[in-house]
């Protein structure tokens, strides 16, 4: 119960009903819990708190605030967030996630302000300059425009730059779902090297991360993190991130995961933590030549039972083909306890042939 003192000064029996609605929901470990229903069961736990509760309603008015921030970090709104963050670890103090997700958001609202903020002399506004700024590095690493001047770049983001310069291109179709994966989201398409349209700009991006290219493997990330913030709603679900892990021997080669590091950034820019432990995998050959109940055994899930129980992740990986990679770190979280698993990647492949195929299927169909 919330209590008459706190709930009788909202004055409105359905605010209340929406709210003990939401607060039982929240008890069960939902994670799709609607924006009214945050909103509401927000507005009467704030007024709950003025009647200073204690024990375990305290606890559950801090799932509530915690809930309600991670709306407002889908919605880019870090200041308000990190309050929100702030009250669910005042209501319970103890709780790990609360103090992780207010770490997490603090610093991905120092980021925020570091690229909204002051700007350099001969600059009329600080966003502008700091786009124009990131869309230059952008460049520079990336080699796409190596004549350009700096007048002649976009004060746009580098999402929007990259788009308008038409170097990602959507996938025709979505992997399809299993049980254990609840959504799938790649940014663009990915062609193989022998591929007739192999020399696309994205594609060359990926594999100069494949290659060992660490700085490329940021920009990526910073791609993946604003497409995903602005064209899904995975920020707002997600309580934590997890990674596609890497075969170990291609790890030493590079000297890093290309996933993991879509991970950091993503981390960065949404503020989600990032549970870099959560998968491991053991030594392997490539996925697409072991049958799949054979690489589903080559990944291993790392002390996190007590984090995921009941939570929403959000699984990161580079490029899917098949899908069988994820399917096999999805069933890992879900055996975990994870009640949803959402994947972001930052390509699908494809290849020409095999979409001339499906024209020509279609076509005739």
């Amino acid at each position: 119960m919330l209590g008459n003192r706190g709930l009788g000064d909202i004055g409105s029996s359905l605010a209340k009903a929406r709210a003990d609605k939401a607060l039982r929901l929240f008890s069960k470990g939902s994670v799709r819990v609607s924006k009214d229903d945050v909103r509401a069961a927000h507005s009467a736990a704030s007024r709950a708190l003025e009647a200073h509760p204690r024990g375990e309603f305290r606890k559950r008015l801090g799932v509530v605030f915690y809930s309600h921030g991670k709306l407002l970090t889908g919605e880019g709104k870090f200041q308000a967030a990190v309050r929100d963050f702030q009250t669910a670890l005042d209501c319970d103090g103890r709780n790990k996630l609360f103090r992780r997700r207010l770490r997490v958001a603090r610093d991905a609202l120092k980021r925020c302000r570091q690229w909204t903020g002051t700007p350099s002399a001969g600059t009329t506004a600080g966003t502008d300059f700091i786009r124009r700024k990131r869309v230059i590095e952008f460049c520079d690493d990336m080699k796409s425009r190596r004549n350009a001047s700096t007048e002649s770049l976009p004060q746009e983001a580098v999402l929007h730059y990259v788009c308008e310069a038409g170097y990602i291109h959507r996938p025709a179709a979505k992997l399809p779902l299993a049980k254990d994966l609840d959504e799938f989201h790649a940014l663009g398409t990915y062609r193989w090297q022998g591929d007739e349209q192999a020399s696309d700009p994205f594609s060359r991006w990926i594999r100069r991360m494949k290659d060992g290219e660490r700085p490329v493997a940021r920009h990526l990330g910073g791609l993946l993190g604003d497409w995903t913030w602005s064209n899904t709603d995975c920020a707002r679900d997600a309580d934590f991130l997890a990674a596609v892990p890497g075969a170990p021997h291609r790890e030493n080669e590079r000297g890093f995961n290309p996933p993991e590091e879509l991970a950091q950034e993503l981390e960065c820019m949404l503020g989600i933590p990032f549970l870099s432990q959560a998968l491991s995998r053991v030594a392997a050959p490539r996925s697409r030549e072991i049958p799949y109940e054979e690489l589903r055994r080559s990944f291993k899930l790392g002390k996190i039972k007590d984090e995921v129980k009941d939570r929403c992740v959000l699984l990161v990986d580079d490029v899917a083909t098949r899908g069988r990679t994820l399917l096999a770190c999805s069933k890992l979280l879900r055996d975990a306890g994870a009640v949803r698993v959402v994947c972001v990647v930052l390509a699908q492949a494809v290849t020409t042939h095999r979409e001339e195929l499906a024209a020509d299927a279609s076509g005739t169909a």
